[in-house]
C-alpha cells in the first residue's frame, strides 16, 4: 500500500495568468485540449475571468486510473495552498484528467481547514495521524513515537494562536522515513518540509518526473 499528497496548483494544473511560474519543461506539457476543450474557466474572487490548464494530462490520466482501481489498496490526498473549494476541485480534476468519481471519493484539504503558514510537511504529518496511519507499524519507523510527541503534537493546536508544529525535531532525534508516503509538489519549500519528516517528495518540475512518478505508482 502506498499513500499519495497531491499538491494543485503547478503541479497538477495551472491557471493560464500564471504560466511564467513553470518550469520549460511543465510548459511543453499543457494540456489545452483540442481547440482548447481542456481548459476549464471560471470566474475568482475579483469577478476575473480565468482557466485553468492542465498538466501532464496523459501521464495524470494513467496514473489516477490507476489510483482509482486500486483505492482499496492506495490512498489519495489532495492538500492545496488554494481555497478553492472541494467540489470545484473534483469539477476541474475530473474534466482534466477524465477519471469519473475518483475525486469525489478522496479527501481535500485546502487552505480553509488549515493555516496556510503551516507547512506540507506539518499538514501531511497530521492528516497521517488523523486517519491512523502513524499507529501502524506498517506505516512508521521505530523514532516515530517520539518524533510525534515533541514535534507533531501542537499541530492539535492549529485552531488556535499557539506555535504550530515547527519543522524542528529535538537534538539527537532523527527524521523517520515513513515508507510508502509520497509529496507531489512543485514548492520546493513544501518538498523539503515533507522530506524532513521522512516523507518521499516528488518534484513536478522536473524532466524525470514522468518516470518518477510511474516508478512509484506501478512498482514495488
Amino acid at each position: 500500500m502506498k499513500i499519495f499528497f497531491f499538491d494543485l496548483d503547478e503541479t497538477l494544473f495551472v491557471n493560464e495568468h500564471r504560466l511564467e511560474k513553470l518550469t520549460v519543461t511543465q510548459c511543453n506539457n499543457l494540456d489545452r485540449g483540442e481547440n482548447n476543450a481542456c481548459i476549464v474557466h471560471f470566474t475568482d474572487k475579483e469577478n476575473t475571468s480565468s482557466g485553468m490548464i492542465g498538466l501532464y494530462a496523459t501521464l495524470h490520466h494513467i496514473v489516477f486510473q490507476y489510483l482509482s482501481l486500486t483505492r482499496n489498496d492506495n490512498y489519495t490526498f489532495i492538500v492545496t495552498d488554494s481555497s478553492y473549494s472541494p467540489t470545484r476541485i473534483c469539477q476541474w480534476l475530473t474534466k482534466m484528467f477524465h477519471c469519473d468519481h475518483f475525486f469525489s471519493t478522496i479527501p481535500i484539504f485546502n487552505r480553509n481547514m488549515y493555516p496556510i503558514s503551516v507547512s506540507k510537511g506539518t499538514r501531511v504529518m497530521h492528516i497521517l495521524g488523523q486517519y491512523g496511519f502513524l499507529n501502524s507499524p506498517e506505516w512508521r519507523s521505530p523514532t516515530l513515537p517520539r518524533l510525534w510527541s515533541s514535534a507533531i503534537a501542537p499541530v492539535r493546536n492549529y485552531g488556535t494562536h499557539e506555535s504550530i508544529g515547527s519543522n524542528r525535531l529535538p537534538y539527537g532525534v532523527d527524521a523517520p522515513v515513513l515508507k510508502h508516503c509520497y509529496l507531489i509538489d512543485n514548492s520546493f519549500f513544501h518538498r523539503n518540509s515533507a522530506a524532513y519528516y521522512g516523507i518521499q517528495a516528488v518534484d513536478p518540475t522536473k524532466e524525470d518526473y514522468p518516470e518518477k512518478l510511474k516508478n512509484i505508482i506501478f512498482f514495488k
